[in-house]
C-alpha cells in the first residue's frame, strides 16, 4: 500500500477515535490534548492498534442495526490485517459522510 494512502487512512482512523493528529515533526506543548503524531500511527500493521477501532465500529453497527451493511463479525482469525484495515477505512468514510 502506498505511503501517502496509509498516512491518510491512519489520520482518518485516529480522528474517528477522537485524537488530534499532528503532522510529522510537530509536537504540541499542550499536554491536555489527546494528540498523536502522524508518523506514530500504526493501524495498518498492528492488531493492537486496529482492534479498538473495530470494536468501536462494531458497537455502532449493532446499536444502529447496520449489520447487513457492515458486518465486522464476519472477520475471522485468518483475515489479513490489510483487509480489515481497508474495511475500517471504508466504514469511517461512510460514517463521516452520513453523520455530519
Amino acid at each position: 500500500m502506498e505511503k501517502q494512502k496509509i498516512l491518510e487512512g491512519n489520520k482518518l482512523i485516529a480522528e474517528f477515535m477522537g485524537y488530534v493528529v499532528l503532522e510529522a515533526g510537530y509536537r504540541s506543548k499542550d499536554l491536555e490534548r489527546n494528540e498523536l503524531q502522524i508518523d506514530d500511527l500504526k493501524y495498518q500493521k498492528s492488531w493492537d492498534c486496529l482492534m479498538p477501532v473495530v470494536e468501536k465500529i462494531e458497537k455502532y453497527v449493532c446499536k444502529y442495526n447496520l449489520k447487513e451493511r457492515f458486518c465486522m463479525g464476519m472477520l475471522s482469525i485468518l483475515t489479513p490485517i490489510e483487509d480489515v484495515y481497508k474495511e475500517v477505512i471504508e466504514f469511517i468514510k461512510w460514517y463521516n459522510k452520513n453523520n455530519k
